[in-house]
């Protein structure tokens, strides 16, 4: 049996050999310690060369916009092509066919196969049209990206393609691991291979291999000159927007721009946000953006506010208050904990409550269990409340509680199947037998046909496609309908209003 990389993923009764974790993903950051001791010299210097002082101090109430909960999805036809029964199939998120020897192939948007015809193994959807695929070969650096739009990025010569984001949509640059020899040695163990369907480190029977890794900037479809990782370490790269910091070999996080020129470095662990990242040592905060640039010191500890975009928190006087990378404050009032913002939403723990205020502090719900609620569509925020429901708390105020407590968060019905319109918060879109395509989009049965389907958006409660189709489906980001023995390409793209 040959042995597979860490998480073994399948495809159509074929193995995905792309590392731990499948071809790509994340994993938990290590706990940032108060203790550690940040290099002051560094960043003094630092500031010297910018020319310009970081903020010291709390500044003013700065009010959110909050954003609005109206969207509303545009339909564009890219490409259609002949699909015959059995031709295409939506597999992992991803378009694909068969050749005469029952190999698996990528498809494009025009239904012709990618990789030039390449047989792949496996395939894992990373984001923006983009996958991570294992060519099939036996060869452990068999792995390699390619977008449904521009083809071949990378080819098959890599053992894993690995990120470091909260949200994959938001990854520009990507760690590329290189397998070099085996080893008997778990410390300079890079990658591994494993029989096991999940495996964090190597077991006694696991192959194990030195290896390092390259930087791939997906913006720019190019690796970054001069970086390269060699401290055996899967997640050693993390991103931030226009910057990358790399973990090195003695324990140094450094950030680089894209074109590999050092901005900052230090020997502590930072924990990091969309484009900022703070670290706490000797009773100090500080926080550094993307340029390298420390934009906040605070006498005081500070943590990274979940789920927010640069959003920090920190406590005076037992109570927990929210501020921006600049040290400004964006929720007026303090609270025992501050879990999380959505959309400029915040999820509290007020007098032994849960709830979601906006800045002011406007109460916006206030019976939420205890737990941090899950985003699931722009501007709405979707939790179980004290009665055991699921409910959706708008932008603007509205609450809107499922009729069944089963119900999917993306496909809200009420005792008679009919869909939530969100404009409106009524169970009004008579759709039968929906299922979620994405945030807010549905296909389903609209005229009780049991063979046919159509497309609706939830948001406008708009009928997109009419309900003639055998089969609606999303892969890479695009729909996929099919009639008459021809398939249909839709890029569905989510607008505000």
């Amino acid at each position: 049996m040959r042995k597979m990389h860490g998480l073994v993923a399948t495809l159509l009764g074929l193995s995905l050999a792309c590392g731990l974790y499948g071809c790509g993903g994340g994993s938990s950051e290590p706990a940032t310690s108060p203790d550690t001791e940040a290099p002051v010299e560094e960043v003094a210097e630092e500031e010297e060369a910018t020319g310009e002082a970081a903020n010291t101090g709390i500044g003013d109430f700065a009010e959110m916009k909050l954003p609005s909960s109206a969207y509303h999805y545009e339909l564009n036809e890219v490409s259609s092509f002949a699909a015959e029964r059995g031709f295409l199939q939506i597999q992992r998120n991803a378009p694909i066919s068969f050749d005469s020897n029952d190999n698996a192939l990528l498809l494009g948007l025009d239904g012709k196969p990618l990789l030039d015809g390449q047989a792949i193994r496996g395939i894992e959807y990373f984001a923006n049209g983009v996958y991570t695929y294992a060519a099939d070969v036996e060869d452990v650096n068999n792995c390699g990206l390619v977008s449904l739009t521009d083809g071949m990025l990378l080819g098959p010569e890599a053992a894993k393609v690995a990120y470091k984001t909260e949200d994959p949509a938001d990854a520009r640059f990507l760690e590329v691991i290189y397998a070099t020899e085996e080893t008997d040695n778990k410390d300079e163990c890079f990658i591994f291979a494993t029989d096991a369907f999940f495996a964090l480190s190597p077991d006694e029977d696991d192959v194990m291999y030195k290896g390092y890794a390259k930087v791939f900037d997906l913006k720019n479809k190019r690796f970054v000159e001069g970086v390269q990782i060699d401290n055996a370490s899967l997640h050693a790269l993390h991103d931030l927007g226009d910057a990358f910091v790399v973990e090195g070999t003695d324990e140094v996080y450094t950030m680089y721009d894209e074109n590999g020129k050092e901005l900052w470095s230090s020997d502590y662990y930072p924990s990091f946000s969309t484009s900022t990242l703070m670290f706490t040592g000797s009773g100090k905060s500080m926080i550094v953006d993307s340029t390298g640039k420390t934009t906040f010191e605070y006498d005081g500890y500070l943590s990274a506010l979940s789920n927010s975009d640069d959003l920090y928190t920190y406590t005076e006087d037992e109570k927990e208050y929210a501020i921006d990378s600049k040290g400004n404050l964006v929720l007026k009032d303090g609270y025992e904990d501050v879990y999380a913002c959505y959309h400029g939403m915040f999820v509290v723990t007020d007098d032994g409550v849960t709830k979601i205020v906006d800045s002011n502090g406007n109460v916006l719900a206030d019976d939420l269990q205890e737990f941090t609620p899950q985003e699931t569509l722009p501007g709405v925020i979707t939790y179980k409340n004290t009665n055991d429901k699921y409910a959706l708390c708008f932008s603007d105020g509205r609450v809107v509680e499922a009729t069944d407590s089963s119900s999917s968060s993306l496909a809200f019905e009420d005792e008679d199947g009919n869909c939530l319109v969100l404009a409106d918060g009524t169970f009004s879109l008579k759709v039968d037998y929906s299922d979620a395509l994405d945030k807010g989009l549905i296909s389903g049965r609209g005229d009780d046909n049991m063979s046919t389907y159509g497309l609706y958006d939830l948001f406008t409660g708009k009928e997109l496609l009419d309900s003639s189709y055998t089969a609606i489906e999303d892969a890479g980001g695009y729909i996929f309908a099919r009639k008459d023995g021809v398939c249909t390409v839709y890029e569905a793209k989510l607008v505000q209003d």
